[in-house]
C-alpha cells in the first residue's frame, strides 16, 4: 500500500480517536505480541510448575484464554518467529539453518524471511496501525528479514548475549507511551531464559556457581552412541547435579523475565484504550535438560524443544483453558480475525479456533551442530502430532513414533509394534508436505552482519 494511502488509513483512525467519546469503542483493538525465548511451558506457575518462577504471567492468565498444549513450528528462534509474523510453516517460508551457502565459512547458513512475504506488520500498518518492535536476541536481527513493515525496529545489542528484559520493557514502554489513543501493533521479544542461565543481581542470589564441565558434550556422546534415552531422574549423579545447577539458573532468568514482563504489562493497561488492547504471549520454542541427552535446543523435535506457552487476552472474552492442541503459526490469523482485518491474495490460513488438531514442526540441520557434534546431527527432521501420537522423520530414515498420552517422555518407539499406525502418520506428514508448496527463493542467504556473527557466536550458534 502506498505511504499516501496509509496515511489517509491513520488519518480516518484519528478521526475515530476523536469521535469516540460519542460513538463508542470504535476503534479497532491495539496489538501487542510478546514472544519468550526459549522458554518452557512446563516451567510456569499458570502451567503447574512448582517453583513460582512467573507471578506476572500467572496473574495475566487469570483474565486470558491459556492454550495448554500450544507448539511451535520449529525449535529455534527465526522460523519460529517467521511463522507467527506470516502464518506459514517454515517449509512455506523457508526461513530456518541451511547447511551451504555464502555464510558456511561463518558455521551458520541461514536463509531469511523473504521480501515477498505478507507479514502481520506490513498488513496492520497498511490499515493505519502503528508498528514498532523491540527485540532481545540475536536470531532476530534486521537482516533476517524479521523487520518487513516496522516503522520502528528495536534490535541494537548492547550486549552479545542478548539485550536484558530491564532494557527491553524499557523501550517497549516508551513506545507505548508515544503511541497515545491511536491503534497500534507492538512486537516484543524477551530473550532471558537462554543460556548461559544467569540473571543479573537479585535474581541470581543463592545460585550455586555455574558447573556446565562439559555436560553438553558428556550427554550427547551416550546420545551418540546409541544409548538408550532415560528419564533424567536415572541419569549418574554427576550429571544429575551439573543439571540441576543449569535448570536453577534458568528458573531465575524466567523469574527475572517475569518481573520485567509484568511492568510491561502495568503500562499497556494505564495506557490510552489499555483495556481495548489484545495481548498475545507465547514462546518460539523450548529447552531440553537431559532429556534424551540433550542440553538446549534447535537439534530435536522432541516436546521439551516445541512445547510453549501460549496466552491471550483477548478485550471482550474472558478467561478459559483450551486443552486441544494448537499451534502458535496460527495466531496470525487469529489476530487477523480480531482485528477484522483479512489476508490478501489467495493463501488460506487458520485461526486458533479451528478444530483441526493436527500440528506439524520443522528443524533443519545446523553446520554449528555439525561441527561441534559431528555427522549424528547432519539431518534434517519433520514431526506430526495427531493425539495422541507423535511421529518424527529424519532424512537419515529413521522413523520415531510416541503416545503422548502413555510416554509422555517419548522413550518408547512404537514404529516396529505399530507399523500400520506409523505408516498412516507417515502418509499423512507425506501429504502436508505435499500440499504445502515453498513460497522462497531455494538459494536465498542471510549476509550476516559482523556484530550478528559476534553475538551468535557468544551464544554458541556459530562453532
Amino acid at each position: 500500500m502506498s505511504v499516501g494511502t496509509v496515511g489517509w488509513a491513520r488519518l480516518c483512525l484519528l478521526l475515530g480517536v476523536l469521535g469516540s467519546q460519542a460513538c463508542g469503542p470504535s476503534l479497532p483493538p491495539s496489538v501487542v505480541l510478546i514472544t519468550l525465548d526459549t522458554t518452557r511451558a512446563d516451567h510456569l506457575g499458570c502451567y503447574g510448575y512448582a517453583r513460582a518462577t512467573s507471578p506476572s504471567l500467572d496473574l495475566f492468565a487469570e483474565a486470558a484464554v491459556l492454550y495448554e498444549n500450544a507448539y511451535a513450528t520449529s525449535s529455534w528462534t527465526l522460523p519460529s518467529h517467521a511463522s507467527l509474523f506470516t502464518g506459514l510453516l517454515p517449509m512455506q517460508h523457508g526461513a530456518q539453518s541451511v547447511p551451504e551457502g555464502p555464510n558456511r565459512s561463518l558455521g551458520y547458513g541461514v536463509r531469511p524471511l523473504p521480501e515477498s512475504a505478507t507479514t502481520l506488520a506490513e498488513l496492520l500498518g497498511d490499515a493505519g496501525y502503528r508498528t514498532a518492535a523491540v527485540v532481545g536476541g540475536p536470531a532476530l536481527r534486521r537482516e533476517l528479514g524479521v523487520a518487513q513493515g516496522f516503522e520502528s525496529y528495536k534490535d541494537e545489542l548492547p550486549q552479545l548475549t542478548g539485550k536484558r528484559a530491564q532494557q527491553v520493557t524499557k523501550e517497549a514502554t516508551a513506545l507505548v507511551k508515544s503511541f497515545g489513543p491511536e491503534p497500534y501493533f507492538l512486537f516484543v521479544n524477551f530473550f532471558d531464559p537462554h543460556a548461559p542461565y544467569r540473571p543479573p543481581p537479585p535474581f541470581d542470589g543463592g545460585l550455586p556457581p555455574s558447573a556446565n564441565n562439559g555436560l553438553g558434550k558428556a550427554l550427547v556422546e551416550q546420545l551418540i552412541a546409541g544409548v538408550s534415552p532415560r528419564l533424567t531422574s536415572e541419569l549418574e549423579p554427576s550429571l544429575r547435579a551439573a543439571l540441576s545447577t543449569l535448570v536453577a539458573g534458568y528458573d531465575a532468568e524466567i523469574t527475572y523475565m517475569d518481573h520485567h514482563l509484568g511492568r510491561l504489562l502495568q503500562a499497556i493497561s494505564a495506557a490510552p484504550r489499555g483495556d481495548r488492547t489484545l495481548i498475545i504471549i507465547t514462546g518460539d520454542h523450548g529447552e531440553s535438560f537431559g532429556e534424551h541427552y540433550f542440553v538446549s535446543h534447535g537439534a530435536h523435535l522432541y516436546e521439551h524443544n516445541v512445547r510453549v506457552p501460549l496466552l491471550i487476552r483477548y478485550p471482550d472474552r474472558g478467561p478459559e483453558r483450551v486443552s486441544r492442541p494448537v499451534q502458535n503459526h496460527r495466531v496470525f490469523a487469529t489476530i487477523l480475525a480480531a482485528v477484522e482485518l483479512t489476508m490478501p491474495g489467495d493463501i488460506t490460513l487458520h485461526d486458533l479456533s479451528e478444530t483441526d488438531g493436527t500440528i506439524v514442526i520443522q528443524v533443519q540441520r545446523s553446520d554449528s551442530n555439525i561441527r561441534l557434534f559431528g555427522p549424528f546431527f547432519d539431518r534434517d527432521l519433520w514431526a506430526i502430532l495427531d493425539p495422541p501420537y507423535k511421529l518424527i522423520k529424519s532424512t537419515t530414515g529413521k522413523l520415531e513414533v510416541f503416545d503422548l498420552k502413555a510416554d509422555p517422555s517419548e522413550l518408547r518407539n512404537l514404529t516396529a509394534s505399530e507399523p500400520d499406525l506409523t505408516a498412516n502418520l507417515l502418509t499423512r506428514l507425506e501429504t502436508i508436505t505435499l500440499g504445502q508448496p515453498p513460497l522462497f527463493d531455494e538459494k536465498s542467504r542471510a549476509v550476516l552482519r559482523s556484530e550478528t556473527e559476534d553475538a551468535l557466536r557468544a551464544l554458541g550458534y556459530i562453532d
